[in-house]
């Protein structure tokens, strides 16, 4: 693993470098112990809240994980973890595997009432305030984490660093949506990858007879007949909708991993890491 120490090894990456061959990535809130160096009194002078500036070592990396909170992601049934509660240990992992390395992170997270808010994490010492982060994430937050996602893309910041974005979400949007995502990630060259979750149920659903289904994302019930033929329309319309995302992430050279919940999320995390697929 190669590791830049300092401004005498850094790269000749263009901007403005502040400090010993650094570059500002973001703000964080002003915890006991932080260098008084590097308290942005500015921000300080305007708002009355001491807030440090946090700078990304040239050629470093940055995990941004992006972590869909959609209600459909929360529905947990027999005994399994909810997709959220899958995503959420993955991210952690993931996490951690960054900051050990003393490397960044940044999670992306929204709720319904505010536009998404990026919190950054570097170092192994912020490892708890990011399993802390994680803890409070609920479903319910609709899609607004995906256009935060393709605002970060468009302005494609920490431009000194080698950035990862790993999406974990159940996907259960238009394929072209995702399409226009990868698309962006791209053409502004982020490296992403894409964790794709799913109930066993909704990879092949057991299910017979008169049923009521109910849209965990709207609350609109639909009343059907199940049989077979049914089932295998079912499966033949899921297939086709992995088959387009799993598509569209290929031709953009994006990874792609199907993991249901009834699966180790081990799976999903030594998929990124096989192969310098994560750390390169």
């Amino acid at each position: 693993m190669h590791r830049l120490g300092g401004a005498q090894e850094g790269g000749s990456a263009p901007g403005d470098r502040r400090g010993m061959g650094q570059e500002f990535v973001d703000h964080r809130r002003y915890v006991a112990g932080d260098d008084l160096r590097y308290v942005d009194w500015s921000v300080y002078g305007r708002l009355g809240e001491m807030q440090v500036k946090e700078f990304a070592a040239e050629e470093s990396m940055h995990l941004v994980l992006v972590i869909d909170r959609s209600a459909s992601m929360g529905v947990r049934r027999d005994g399994q973890p909810s997709k959220l509660e899958l995503a959420l240990d993955i991210g952690a992992a993931l996490g951690a595997l960054v900051l050990w390395r003393g490397d960044g992170v940044t999670l992306l997270v929204s709720d319904r009432d505010r536009a998404p808010e990026r919190i950054s994490f570097r170092g192994r010492s912020r490892l708890m305030e990011l399993i802390d982060q994680l803890d409070g994430v609920e479903a319910g937050g609709g899609d607004r984490e995906m256009l935060g996602l393709r605002e970060f893309f468009r302005r494609r910041e920490m431009r000194s660093t080698r950035p990862v974005t790993v999406l974990l979400s159940d996907l259960l949007r238009p394929p072209a949506d995702f399409d226009s995502l990868f698309t962006l990630a791209a053409r502004h060259s982020v490296r992403t990858h894409v964790i794709h979750l799913a109930a066993p149920e909704e990879v092949n659903p057991p299910l017979s007879g008169r049923i009521e289904l109910v849209d965990s994302e709207t609350g609109e019930p639909l009343v059907l007949e199940v049989d077979e033929t049914v089932r295998k329309t079912y499966r033949q319309r899921f297939q086709k909708h992995l088959d387009a995302i799993r598509g569209a992430a290929l031709k953009r050279g994006i990874a792609h991993v199907l993991l249901q919940t009834d699966e180790p999320m081990e799976e999903a995390v030594l998929s990124l890491l096989r192969d310098g697929r994560l750390f390169r």
